[in-house]
């Protein structure tokens, strides 16, 4: 059985096919789905600030500040996001 090597044509990663015959284009990374809700909980898909782990937008604000109630940090459903007793998000 011979060996091909091929590249993502979008992350550029290299890669053996045991197969031998050429039928993807993506590696195994860029051809997954990203998951859009996870139990209720609406996935962030942008930008985070530098702990990895707070959603922000391109600008670099965080996005939806408040409580994760639902205990995932990069959750952005409102619903899950507790604000202050003042009405406003909590930071």
């Amino acid at each position: 059985m011979s060996e091909l090597i091929q590249q993502c044509l979008r992350c550029g990663i290299v890669w053996e096919s045991i197969s031998g015959r050429k039928h993807k284009d993506f590696c195994q990374s860029c051809r997954a789905r990203k998951v859009q809700k996870i139990e209720g909980c609406i996935v962030w898909h942008g930008h985070f600030a530098g702990d990895m782990v707070t959603p922000v937008d391109e600008e670099g604000v965080a996005v939806l500040r408040g409580t994760r109630t639902c205990g995932k940090l990069d959750c952005v459903n409102s619903l899950h996001i507790e604000k202050g007793h003042d009405g406003k998000e909590r930071s």
